[in-house]
């Protein structure tokens, strides 16, 4: 699906941030699908004034949407990178390569940079062999245009609540739990009521689905997107390599990263680089100051390493289409 794009020009100020939308806001990345009821416990509010709040974020495009994190792997599926570096006198064929990584069924996310990359497209694939078919299908149409071209495998990715470890073991999903994955990538707040209505099956029955997918660790939780550029924050990715890193300073790594406020995710990577940081800041200062930490709480592993900024994300899917279709 094309998506909202959660970078770009920092937006002016809305007045919706205070102390009790930033709670609920809090409340919801944890947890988007919880109840009004449950919410307004948390940031002590009614219901009424919970569900007045999160309508007022969504209209406003604070939050641009709420979708399920499902974790791919348990389903056969693994990520994989490609960076792509355009011909800047074939600018105008952009748009139509735009329009083919939404079209396709595989396609995760796409994000464009100010950088030493132009684009950034995640894909979900079985194997390595399967990724070299979707690169081909989505990049011989356009080969004329590409310079230069890289790939990635994400091996470890950790975000600001969980690491998760990479898995090898299957969950049993039939065609059914996916189009209710799909459903709820779109929207995670949706009632079990409006799903089985679509699906043909009883709320009851939606329900005991959804719990079974997150017991098997399908389902890894339920959060949102948040609008950056409205949130007056700038995005930054900054890939590094590192000398042999064992494992306890890994698990180091990844802590430290996890306790900053602004980290989004951290991937560990097979591919030009070892790890990739994503995060969001308000200003070039605060970043600078982030990475200066950074390496100094880790002088003797941190080499080489890049900064690119995120301008605009132009794909993004929850539930990519390849997942339905086996």
């Amino acid at each position: 699906m094309t998506a909202k794009s959660h970078f770009g020009i920092l937006g002016r100020d809305s007045g919706l941030l205070d102390k009790a939308n930033k709670k609920i806001i809090a409340e919801l990345l944890k947890d988007s699908r919880q109840s009004f009821v449950g919410l307004g416990k948390s940031v002590n509010l009614s219901k009424d004034s919970v569900q007045y709040r999160d309508r007022k974020l969504l209209d406003s495009n604070v939050i641009l949407s709420s979708y399920v994190n499902i974790d791919f792997e348990k389903l056969g599926y693994y990520r994989y990178h490609l960076l792509l570096l355009l011909d800047e006198t074939k600018q105008n064929r952009k748009n139509d390569l735009i329009e083919n990584l939404v079209k396709d069924p595989n396609v995760l996310k796409a994000t464009e940079f100010n950088a030493s990359w132009d684009l950034e497209v995640v894909v979900v694939a079985k194997d390595v062999r399967d990724f070299d078919l979707i690169v081909g299908r989505l990049l011989d149409p356009f080969a004329d245009m590409i310079r230069r071209k890289d790939t990635e495998a994400e091996i470890k990715t950790m975000n600001q609540y969980s690491v998760v470890d990479k898995m090898f073991e299957g969950a049993k999903c039939d065609k059914i739990d996916m189009n209710i994955l799909r459903l709820l990538s779109e929207n995670a707040r949706v009632s079990t009521y409006k799903i089985g209505a679509e699906i043909g099956f009883s709320a009851d029955a939606v329900r005991l689905r959804i719990l079974k997918m997150r017991k098997s660790g399908v389902i890894k939780g339920f959060t949102i997107r948040l609008n950056l550029a409205e949130l007056k924050y700038l995005s930054f990715v900054f890939s590094f390599t590192t000398a042999s890193l064992p494992s306890k300073e890994e698990s180091r790594l990844f802590t430290h990263l996890a306790q900053s406020p602004y980290t989004m995710t951290v991937k560990k990577l097979v591919g030009e680089w070892d790890f990739k940081y994503y995060l969001a800041v308000k200003s070039l200062d605060e970043y600078h100051n982030l990475i200066k930490d950074l390496k100094k709480s880790f002088p003797d592993y941190i080499q080489e390493y890049r900064s690119m900024i995120v301008y605009k994300e132009h794909v993004f899917d929850a539930c990519p289409m390849a997942l339905l279709e086996d």
